[in-house]
């Protein structure tokens, strides 16, 4: 890993000949629920991203017991997803591995960690352990204690630009950054999204359209939905927080469309997807797609849920009608992000005050039409 990010620092330096003077400083963002453990020399025993769902034998027990209350705390209902389950399957399969665990880092406070060699996380993306406390922004030591997990693996929480420390030495050689650039905190890949989409204030909504679609509420105040019919969250911005509604597999149906009606594409055949679905008229033509996009059940994530068409009959689709199939997915992928939004609405009693959308998605006019 290590080894690539430096590589593509370099390489960005090099190929827009930015003088390493020029850069002011570095921070990061990554994905969500991916940790990394180190030990107390420091180096990493364990890297993996949220993919990693291994739970303890015993993993049932954590949202049976302790559910209800990791979700008024973190705004997250738990499941193997989450760190709590990777760390106790460690403890139960790998105690020397556990043991020898000294702090526990999110991927993007890793990044930091090893350009500059301090160990800090932010309230973003720590929130996205369970173990952290989103409306007081301190870890959740209590629940820490009842799951049974060493308070020496939580680091110290930083606001979301708050300057941790300098590129050492050795990092500039690998990186090609000048030694004692400052190094700032950053956050979550959602958060990032959100905000670069310039939502910032009460009632502002973002949609980060990529693989998944989450659409994102930023608050003034923490909402914990009595529901648990959304993700609750701090956002990167101090004293904002956010609720989060997910249309799941979005991009993937896009995806999946695009491999059974366009075979043989790589990625320049979305382009020529949206070209063809932009011609087919709203409504597709009667064709209804089924994919992947929905409101989900925070108590029981289901991932990569396959469905299919609809096909009004007769008349039989035209030749040449898979415009038709292309338009009926993107039409899917913006109903299933409203109705994510009115979920949104629902728990916060807010109106949207604006909408923005980012993403890979977002590049297809149809959809932003639509």
């Amino acid at each position: 890993f290590w080894s690539i990010f430096a590589n593509l620092i370099r390489t960005l330096l090099s190929k827009h000949q930015i003088d390493p003077a020029q850069v002011k400083a570095i921070s990061s963002s990554s994905q969500r629920e991916g940790i990394i453990l180190l030990n107390k020399q420091g180096k990493e025993l364990y890297a993996g991203p949220n993919t990693d769902m291994r739970s303890p034998s015993d993993g049932d027990r954590i949202a049976r017991e302790y559910g209800d209350a990791i979700y008024r705390i973190s705004g997250h209902w738990p499941f193997a997803m989450f760190a709590p389950y990777r760390l106790l399957w460690f403890k139960e399969h790998k105690p020397e591995l556990y043991n020898d665990a000294d702090c526990m880092l999110l991927i993007n406070d890793w990044i930091l960690y090893r350009l500059s060699g301090e160990k800090s996380s932010e309230p973003s993306n720590a929130v996205e352990t369970l173990l952290y406390d989103l409306t007081k922004r301190e870890w959740a030591w209590d629940l820490i204690e009842k799951l049974g997990l060493p308070a020496h693996l939580f680091p110290q929480v930083n606001p979301s630009g708050t300057m941790i420390g300098r590129v050492s030495q050795q990092a500039a050689q690998e990186t090609g950054l000048l030694p004692g650039t400052p190094v700032v905190t950053g956050g979550a890949d959602t958060q990032c999204g959100v905000f670069g989409s310039g939502s910032f204030h009460d009632g502002q909504v973002s949609t980060i359209c990529g693989t998944y679609a989450q659409s994102v509420m930023v608050l003034d105040n923490a909402i914990i939905d009595s529901r648990f019919r959304a993700w609750s969250g701090c956002h990167v911005m101090p004293n904002k927080w956010v609720i989060e509604s997910t249309a799941m597999e979005t991009g993937q149906a896009f995806r999946y469309a695009r491999d059974v009606f366009y075979p043989g594409g790589g990625t320049d055949t979305y382009t020529q997807m949206d070209a063809d679905a932009y011609q087919s008229p709203p409504g597709a033509r009667g064709i209804q797609s089924f994919l992947g996009p929905r409101v989900p059940d925070y108590r029981c994530l289901r991932f990569d849920t396959r469905g299919g068409f609809f096909l009004r009959l007769p008349p039989l689709p035209a030749s040449g009608s898979r415009a038709d199939f292309a338009r009926a997915v993107l039409e899917s992928v913006a109903f299933g992000i409203r109705a994510n939004i009115e979920r949104l609405i629902s728990i916060s009693g807010k109106q949207p005050v604006t909408l923005s959308i980012c993403g890979g998605m977002s590049k297809s006019k149809t959809l932003r039409e639509v």
